[in-house]
Formats: C-alpha cells, structure tokens, sequence
C-alpha cells in the first residue's frame, strides 16, 4: 500500500544519536522508501541541505557548534528559493523562543519527550505542506510560460506598441 511517506528524504538533527535513532525507527515503519539523513548540529545540516534535495527536516533546538535556531535562520535565508518544511523538536516550552523560530521560518514543533503518534502526524504534514508547495511551483511555472507565450503573441501581431495604443487601436468605445 502507498504511504506519503514513500520515496521522501527527512532529514533529522539532532546532537544526541538516541533522538536520531529513535525518529528514524519510528518513521521506518511507515515506508520501506524512505530515506533518512542526519546531521548533529545545524552546520552539518545546512552541508546536506546544500547538496540534497529534502522533502522535510526535524531539529534540535540546543546543539553544539550550530544550534537550531541559528539553523533555521541561515536556512531560510540561504536558500529561499528551495522550501523545506521544517519542526524543531524541543524540551522547552519558552513562548518567545517559539515564537522566534516560528517567525525565523520553522513550521511546526514536536515537544520532547515525544510521542510517536505526533512526530508521526507532524511529519505527515510537513510532507504534505512540501506536496502542495510542490503543486504550486508547477502552476507558478505554467502560468510564467503561459505570459512569456502572451506577450510573445502580442509582440508578433502588434510590434513593439505600448499597452495604451494596442487598446486604442481596437475601437472599443470607453464604458
């Protein structure tokens, strides 16, 4: 049976291999497809995101060398062009620190210690989050050749003449 979770790459940080493991078996379970990247710091990370393409990534908050929401930071202003949706998962519970990292471009949280059902649930949404904003790049692209198509089709009958004498050489009474 078909999984959304089949043929995706997730990415996990986080500095203890336990969570990394422990998010990895969990999700195994749901595909036999899916692959799993780690990484235990947000330098690490942002290497793999530099070079693979990520359906979703979970981090840490607190990790050495680079700490998650430095993570998140440098990767939604590096590569902005590239939409991976992304949960920290954290023992906090500090409202401001949450709402930084929502405002620095994470998407979801994952409170640990965590339940299976929602590290579950949660990456089931971030994959669906990354299918639609799949979907929209493909309609942001027909839509993009469909003006260059127009405007190609407009300069072949009418030259090079502005928008004002293309209408006005129409004849159309003014409403």
């Amino acid at each position: 049976m078909s999984s959304i979770f089949d043929d995706k790459r997730i990415l996990i940080v986080d500095d203890e291999p336990d969570v990394r493991y422990l998010c990895r078996d969990i999700l195994e379970l749901y595909s036999d497809s899916l692959t799993i990247l780690e990484a235990k710091n947000g330098q690490e990370a942002l290497e793999i995101v530099k070079s693979q393409a990520l359906d979703a990534i979970l981090s840490d908050v607190m990790m050495p060398v680079m700490d998650g929401a430095t993570f998140v930071t440098e990767l939604r202003l590096r590569y902005r062009d590239r939409y991976t949706p992304l949960a920290i998962l954290t023992a906090y519970s500090s409202n401001s620190l949450n709402v930084d990292l929502l405002e620095s471009g994470a998407d979801a949280f994952i409170k640990k210690p965590m339940s299976p059902e929602l590290l579950v649930a949660t990456v089931h949404s971030l994959l669906r989050m990354r299918a639609n904003f799949g979907a929209l790049e493909n309609r942001i692209q027909t839509l993009e050749r469909n003006l260059r198509d127009l405007e190609q089709s407009l300069r072949d009958r009418y030259g090079t003449k502005t928008a004002d004498e293309i209408f006005n050489s129409c004849n159309v009474d003014a409403f």
